[in-house]
């Protein structure tokens, strides 16, 4: 009896020592097949996707602001979706895919990994369709395929549904994954259109109440320049434009910042500006009679600045958001009296101009020692913008 016992015993640690056999090379054989499988995720480094960002840096000169080059980065430099794919063999050849319901075509890239094992950012140039991008005037989801083909063998093809955000949403800064909140404040010159439709009206405006005798930029000498900007001033101040404090973007993040910008047309229809759309909105018909404009950026705000004259340098800077002090839209006996008083015409325009002014160059002169020192001060030479290929953002008819 007690040998029967004993020979179970015997044959039931045979047994577990054969299923633990069998468990260790299953075991084994995941792992193998682990290691074998390659590993890969779709990335959209902005969360979203950005009409304004995308189309007004479609010509942007190559730039790391968003990404740190190395080896191991492939592809367009500008990228923002991509690839992000750990090497499973040496020279190991890729072809990666992009596209999504609407706003993209087919975007394809073809090239090789070099080192096994190690993880690759893949980032192919992508097509998008920018008349489709002026269309988005309010956040849209979009689904975004996403395909990979590795030594010859087609992967699993992912997809990610995102939001197409306004293109009125300007991004600012983003917080890249190491922490490092990065600064793109040269995307408010995008919404600098100096080709706007609305900027030829503004000039003739002036023309025709006789506030300038002609645009010549700097042809004339500063105080010409000087008259210029007070006539494009007169000129919004009839419009009733007045400060408005909307920045709200159509949709939040913690790691993407922006702000709704209105387009030229939007301010003057809507009377309505905030320090950014005024800014916008004056650098705009600046830069269309020739003068070289600039966009202070702030802790919590924006103004504009122009060259007054080249040489000697001397540039002017004006706080729009005062531009509603004077209200021009209403005809008084008063604002007669007061200009028939001051021996000036418009004195009151005149008045909240050189406020704005004088306002413009305290704020300059606080605000100097902090370029390229302090975190969010920004000075926004718009022709180094266009320069560098930020190209402003079409009239939209809504």
């Amino acid at each position: 009896m007690k040998e029967k016992v004993l020979n179970r015993r015997i044959d039931a640690i045979a047994s577990l020592k054969i299923i633990a056999q069998v468990m260790l090379f299953c075991l084994v054989a995941q792992c193998a097949h682990a290691q074998a499988m390659p590993q890969w995720q779709p990335k959209v480094d902005l969360e979203s996707l950005f009409p304004s960002y995308i189309i007004s840096t479609a010509t942007l000169k190559t730039d790391e602001m968003f990404i740190t080059q190395s080896d191991n980065y492939i592809g367009d430099v500008n990228g923002q979706i991509g690839f992000e794919v750990i090497a499973p063999t040496d020279e190991s050849s890729f072809i990666a895919e992009v596209s999504s319901t609407k706003y993209i075509r087919k975007s394809v890239l073809r090239g090789s990994m070099k080192h096994a094992g190690q993880k690759y950012r893949i980032y192919p140039k992508i097509e998008y369709d920018y008349d489709a991008m002026y269309t988005v005037l309010e956040p849209v989801p979009e689904t975004i395929t996403f395909s990979l083909s590795l030594d010859g063998k087609t992967q699993e093809t992912m997809q990610q549904t995102v939001q197409v955000r306004s293109l009125h949403d300007c991004v600012f800064a983003l917080t890249k994954p190491d922490g490092k909140v990065v600064p793109c404040t040269w995307m408010f010159a995008a919404y600098v259109n100096e080709n706007h439709p609305l900027v030829e009206r503004i000039l003739k405006s002036a023309l025709d109440h006789k506030l300038v005798g002609q645009f010549a930029g700097y042809q004339l000498g500063k105080q010409h320049v000087y008259d210029q900007i007070f006539a494009i001033w007169n000129v919004l101040q009839r419009q009733g434009i007045k400060y408005s404090n909307i920045t709200t973007p159509s949709v939040g993040s913690d790691r993407v910042f922006s702000q709704h910008v209105r387009f030229l047309s939007d301010s003057v229809a809507n009377t309505q500006a905030n320090c950014v759309d005024g800014s916008v909105l004056f650098a705009s018909v600046f830069r269309k009679i020739g003068l070289q404009s600039f966009l202070v950026i702030v802790p919590g705000h924006c103004y504009v600045g122009c060259l007054l004259q080249k040489e000697p340098r001397q540039t002017m800077f004006i706080e729009t958001t005062m531009i509603g002090d004077a209200d021009l839209k209403k005809l008084s006996l008063d604002r007669g009296l007061n200009s028939l008083a001051s021996g000036r015409n418009n004195n009151l325009s005149r008045t909240s101009f050189e406020k704005a002014y004088v306002v413009g160059a305290e704020e300059i002169e606080k605000a100097s020692p902090h370029f390229g020192k302090t975190p969010g001060y920004f000075l926004i030479d718009l022709d180094k913008a266009r320069a560098r290929g930020i190209q402003p953002l079409k009239s939209v008819n809504k």
